[in-house]
């Protein structure tokens, strides 16, 4: 009986280990620059440590040789309000839409423009999106009132009829359920087929349909996958076959 507890509490321990990211993975490193904290690593390993630490969490994509990513990375450290905003409540994450594990980022937000400010909650919710032409005093203003979970209309340029909040929602509807489609499990997929569909009744574009009929298969709806397929099909063009190209 005794070996049998001893067991148990062994095998619990070692799950609740392979739940927490591991910092002492090379690719995996919290650092700061400036004053303020930034992490390395995926997109998805950077949600998890803010999460792990209840910080909310600064995502700015970036490209190699962009200039205006480097200037919109300094400019937190010009502005006293908005680094010390930063400094007290956010890790901040370069995410390189080239690198593989990152790309599904692009895909959601239907673009590679960069760079581009993406405000997450501790939770991994879509709160804010803001542009490197913004005011100090807008950026500030997006991620003080993304803690309190309130979106700042940002006029962000994406290739979608929505504007400012409504399209901050749909952006994160698509998000969520890319993340319940990681995760894996059928109720996770279930979760995700509603808010996909949910997302579609308000914008269609390709990405969200993409995920539908992959998701739509997965649960064995044969006719709902060959709908959401046609619609990708019918999708299809220049900017798509670029910038989805990996998935046709």
């Amino acid at each position: 009986m005794k070996k049998t507890i001893l067991y148990l509490i062994v095998i619990f321990t070692i799950s609740i280990q392979s739940c927490k990211v591991d910092k002492t993975n090379p690719k995996v490193k919290e650092g700061e620059i400036d004053g303020l904290n930034y992490v390395e690593g995926t997109l998805d390993e950077a949600l998890a440590i803010a999460n792990e630490e209840g910080k909310y969490l600064f995502v700015v994509s970036v490209l190699e040789g962009c200039n205006a990513c480097d200037n919109f990375l300094v400019k937190p450290t010009l502005n006293d309000r908005l680094k010390e905003e930063l400094s007290d409540h956010y890790l901040i994450y370069k995410c390189d839409f080239l690198r593989r594990e990152n790309r599904y980022l692009s895909w959601i937000f239907n673009s590679v423009a960069s760079p581009t400010g993406f405000v997450f909650s501790p939770e991994s919710k879509l709160i804010n999106i803001v542009l490197p032409n913004e005011a100090p005093k807008v950026i500030h203003q997006a991620l003080e009132l993304g803690r309190k979970g309130t979106v700042v209309n940002s006029k962000f340029s994406k290739r979608i009829s929505l504007v400012g909040k409504d399209a901050v929602i749909f952006f994160n509807q698509v998000f969520q359920a890319q993340q319940l489609i990681d995760k894996g499990g059928m109720e996770g997929l279930r979760e995700a087929y509603f808010l996909l569909r949910k997302s579609i009744a308000t914008e269609s574009y390709f990405y969200n349909n993409y995920l539908c009929a992959q998701v739509a298969k997965r649960l064995e709806l044969y006719d709902d996958t060959r709908h959401y397929m046609k619609q990708v099909d019918e999708l299809d063009g220049d900017y798509n076959r670029r910038l989805y190209n990996e998935l046709y």
